[in-house]
């Protein structure tokens, strides 16, 4: 998170993520909601967010606003899971230093909420876990609150363009629910940094039973938010 921070004072606030969003917004009809779904565990999306006066600042803010949701589906650097001990817990003004948590690591029992973080504290009178996902090549769980998954099952079925960036496409799980969900052939976006990440990742998609009618861009996030690469994607038709 700090060297988020970093970054954002030195670009003034001005990073491809805002432009991205501003793009997508000119040509966004009406009646439309926009769905970002991401892998990522950095808070990079938020602050692009609050540019167009989304502000999240409790979990139901990440799928209850209109017209853009934001689904983050292997964690988050700032979301944490409370851990119960199986002692009795010191209290006053002794704390459990992070050595002792970490020794105590093979007895804790993680509880299955969420909650957010502001940085790691050096002293801890409340044990918690980092909610993210292990980065590992085929991640078969998601990390993220129910309401997360309940949202994207129910939005899927509207979907009829969807634009990835950067994502190789080997997520299992999120690939099924797109089999399962998405009623026909969608117009589909692939951006990536070379031809041979492209071409990997339609064949990953392809593969998993994703049907769609396909666009690319192979010079990466930056050059496709400069030459606006999303204008002709956006205002086509949809190729049933």
């Amino acid at each position: 998170m700090r060297c988020e921070t970093i970054w954002a004072e030195i670009s003034n606030g001005v990073t491809n993520h805002v432009t991205l969003l501003d793009q997508v917004q000119r040509w966004r009809r009406q009646e439309e909601d926009i769905c970002l779904v991401t892998f990522n565990y950095d808070t990079m999306i938020e602050r692009a967010l609050r540019t167009i006066n989304v502000n999240i600042k409790y979990f139901g803010d990440y799928t209850n606003n209109k017209p853009h949701k934001l689904l983050k589906l292997h964690g988050s650097v700032n979301w944490a899971h409370p851990v119960m001990l199986p002692f009795n817990y010191r209290t006053g003004s002794e704390t459990l230093s992070i050595s002792e948590l970490i020794d105590s690591s093979n007895i804790f029992k993680v509880v299955p909420q969420y909650e957010f973080i502001d940085s790691p504290p050096p002293l801890a009178k409340q044990a918690m876990v980092p909610a993210i996902a292990i980065p590992i090549e085929s991640k078969n769980e998601f990390e993220c609150p129910p309401e997360f998954i309940y949202t994207l099952q129910t939005i899927i079925p509207q979907v009829d363009k969807i634009i990835t960036i950067g994502w190789r496409e080997t997520e299992k799980h999120f690939l099924n629910l797109l089999v399962d969900n998405l009623p026909q052939k969608v117009n589909m976006l692939v951006v990536a940094e070379s031809p041979s990440s492209v071409s990997a990742t339609i064949e990953n998609i392809q593969i998993a039973g994703v049907k769609g009618n396909f666009k690319t861009s192979q010079d990466g996030f930056t050059e496709f938010i400069i030459n606006r690469k999303i204008d002709d994607f956006l205002k086509s038709e949809v190729v049933k």
